[in-house]
């Protein structure tokens, strides 16, 4: 079976150039594999695909053009086979009974996820909104046709009260629509708003398994500009906020100022880069600028002042393939000085010789790939927070027409959650850093990156020039940050590279591609020859089981530019048993002055059975501890209260076994509880994690939406919890029954 995805197009299309600007940048990002098929060119008379993509409006131009019969015979009979259909063409109907299209058009204004749940929405919780209209746009609508579903066709996403994007399982194969891929375009939403996820589960959704793509992993890197190590906080311990970072995995990218680092910061940072725990490279101030010059602006100029320097601080040592100028602003007489610091990376969102963000409020993006190839606009002033929240990422070759003076291109800032940093300080006392903000915020942007399956990245400053920034913040408060991030996304199983080491391998995605994919069912075996530049890359396959999609991955290790890789699939299970917590851990521990009653508020997408209750004790949080299970469809206790005494010694994941199993039905809200401590008389321990619940959870069979986190002090009043972001880390142990 051919595993790559039949993509039709029609070039003689009014619409044939929004493929090019809208679908093709996605399927690339995505990796994954495709041949076209164009209309213009003849008659479809191959479907024998695992996926058939409609790729833009209007594949039907009139009655000469129209689907022939042999081609809609065609298509059903793949769909009979097992073919998936997602279609981004509203005017073209291929299922007879799947929707008719109104002439009435509306302007809407939000999409809004159903309360159903789906695979496709997963990463939502139910009802979620996600509204057009913000700073950046603020007149955002998107015109569709009024639809009208036909039964047995679910809706995923309605834009306002329309249905948006729908879907049907037919005969063996799935068909999934998309009512209008407008949302696409920066004057309406744009790329990396909260949509991609959709797009990328609804092609894997609708495809036919096993499914191939070559995605880019959880890589969670963090850059950092303006550094000199010894400032604030941190003027006894230079770069301690690089040991703490390494101790949770990270490796920093750091772009130093030459001008202001002083001897002793200069050798940690050496013996950091030594170590292998960050990347460093030079970031100005007043170096390769325009607006940020150095005095002499020349190549020979900026070149004599780096070697001069060199030559102050004892000579040469190794630095970063990747360069960021200081506000984005590089000149053309740079160039050749980048090559002599041996820079392969840039991460540049403005032109050259245009100021960068240094050049003015107007100053226009850079026109690149994947996303802004063919769009024109500004990201604003990155001082002026109303005005740069818009995310962007680049990953694209840069000076392409001259092969020694090219880079590729790469950066990611996810704007629109807290504008150009990730953290803030607190309003009443500009000296106190808010961490639970912050570190929700930068939960936020990693999972952002993720969940749209491009480059990851935390961006932020360390020096006080202009602000306040790591400097600022306390080691202990940095911990506690930086912590708390990594606690929160454990689930993703997160991979800490270099910059460099990221940035090399999405040049590899983006350069190389997977020239033919095929699956031989009898051995079990996917075959792919992928053209590559030699650079170790994965792929992932996605496969199904009992109506559960499951992905893993596989290294693709390509000694030659073109060679067939077997790949023997992992034997896919769904796991027995799930829970809410996998890999997670406190970063906090509290102290209350009042018994408390702490919980988890959770669904299940099947019916299933509670078998254990669980929780993550502190050292001295031993005690008797109440356990109750609140449905809160009906508001009725269906467990407890069970009182469980914790050893003193005990710490840790503590579970408790039920004597009998609890019931619990599909998409019905319960809470678990497991109190404090009930035998204390001065203070109640409990540990937890701020920002866990700041968006939707799921697990194969569990899910979670915001503010999931649940206590109260009152423990006859159930319906007065209070729900917050923090996680208190109660859970259970589920058994679906499917």
């Amino acid at each position: 079976m051919d595993l790559r995805v039949l993509i039709i197009v029609n070039s003689a299309s009014e619409s044939f150039d929004d493929f090019d600007k809208y679908i093709l940048p996605y399927i690339k990002v995505f990796g994954i594999p495709y041949i076209i098929h164009d209309r213009a060119h003849g008659t479809l008379s191959d479907c024998n695909y695992q996926l058939i993509i409609l790729g833009h409006n209007h594949l039907e131009l009139s009655n000469d053009s129209s689907w022939t019969v042999s081609e809609k015979e065609l298509l059903l009979k793949s769909l009979k086979k097992g073919t998936g259909i997602v279609s981004f063409d509203a005017y073209s109907n291929i299922l007879d009974d799947f929707f008719v299209l109104s002439d009435s058009i509306v302007n809407t204004s939000k999409i809004v996820i159903s309360s159903e749940p789906h695979y496709v929405t997963a990463l939502k919780f139910p009802e979620e909104v996600i509204e057009f209209k913000n700073e950046v746009n603020n007149n955002a609508v998107m015109s569709i046709h009024r639809v009208i579903l036909s039964e047995n066709v679910q809706n995923l996403a309605y834009a306002d009260d329309v249905p948006f994007i729908f879907c049907k399982s037919a005969f063996e194969g799935r068909f999934l629509q998309w009512l209008s891929y407008k949302w696409i375009d920066p004057s309406i939403r744009g790329p990396l708003w909260n949509m991609d996820d959709l797009l990328w589960r609804s092609i894997v959704w609708a495809a036919k398994k096993p499914f191939v793509a070559r995605m880019i992993p959880n890589f969670a890197t963090i850059r950092v500009d303006d550094c000199c190590g010894d400032h604030g906080y941190y003027s006894e311990n230079p770069f301690q906020w690089v040991d703490i970072a390494s101790e949770y995995g990270f490796k920093p990218w750091i772009g130093f100022f030459y001008e202001d680092i002083s001897p002793k910061a200069l050798d940690k940072m050496r013996e950091l880069i030594t170590e292998g725990k960050i990347t460093a490279q030079f970031h100005g101030v007043e170096l390769f600028g325009r607006i940020f010059s150095n005095d002499d602006e020349t190549t020979h100029g900026i070149l004599k002042t780096i070697k001069e320097w060199f030559e102050t601080v004892g000579g040469e040592f190794p630095l970063s393939k990747y360069f960021i100028p200081h506000a984005y602003d590089l000149t053309s007489n740079a160039i050749p000085v980048l090559k002599y610091l041996g820079v392969e990376f840039i991460g540049l969102p403005y032109e050259l010789d245009s100021g960068g963000a240094a050049g003015g409020i107007g100053n226009p993006w850079l026109k690149a790939g994947p996303y802004r190839r063919h769009f024109e606009g500004v990201d604003g002033n990155p001082m002026e927070i109303s005005t740069v929240n818009r995310p962007f990422y680049y990953a694209d070759r840069f000076l392409e027409s001259n092969e020694s003076a090219s880079f590729f291109n790469i950066i990611t800032e996810i704007r629109d959650i807290n504008g150009y940093e990730w953290f803030d300080f607190k309003k009443d006392d500009s000296e106190n850093i808010d961490v639970d903000e912050a570190i929700k915020n930068g939960t936020l942007i990693l999972k952002r990156c993720f969940d749209s399956k491009i480059f990851a990245n935390l961006f932020t400053h360390e020096d006080t020039w202009r602000g306040k920034f790591i400097s600022n913040i306390t080691p202990k408060d940095w911990r506690t940050i930086i912590a708390g991030v990594v606690s929160n996304l454990s689930s993703y199983e997160l991979r800490f590279p270099t910059l460099d080491e990221a940035a090399m391998y999405v040049r590899e995605l983006s350069q190389s591609y997977i020239e033919r994919a095929e699956y031989f069912q009898e051995e079990d075996i996917v075959r792919i020859t992928i053209r590559s530049s030699n650079y170790p890359t994965e792929v992932t396959v996605f496969s199904e089981y009992s109506g559960f999609i499951l992905e893993s991955s596989y290294p693709l290790e390509n000694k030659d530019l073109a060679k067939e890789i077997n790949i023997k699939l992992k034997k896919e299970r769904l796991p027995e048993y799930n829970t809410i917590f996998t890999r997670e851990f406190p970063v906090r521990e509290n102290i209350s002055q009042e018994p408390l009653l702490l919980g988890t508020k959770f669904y299940s997408v099947v019916p299933g059975e509670i078998e254990r209750v669980r929780f993550y004790s502190a050292s001295n949080e031993s005690g008797l501890h109440q356990i109750q299970i609140l449905n809160c469809r009906t508001g009725e206790v269906e467990l407890g209260p069970i009182y469980w005494n914790i050893e003193c010694s005990a710490s840790g994941w503590m579970e408790f076994k039920l004597s009998e199993p609890l019931k619990i039905s599909s998409n019905t809200e319960y809470i678990v509880f497991i109190s404090t401590s009930l035998d204390k008389t001065d203070k109640y321990i409990y540990v937890s994690a701020p920002g866990y619940f700041c968006s939707a959870l799921n697990r194969e069979y569990l899910r979670t939406v915001t503010d999931s986190g649940v206590y109260l002090s009152n423990f006859q009043t159930m319906s007065e919890n209070k729900e917050v972001q923090s996680s208190f880390f109660r859970d259970i142990v589920f058994k679906a029954i499917i």
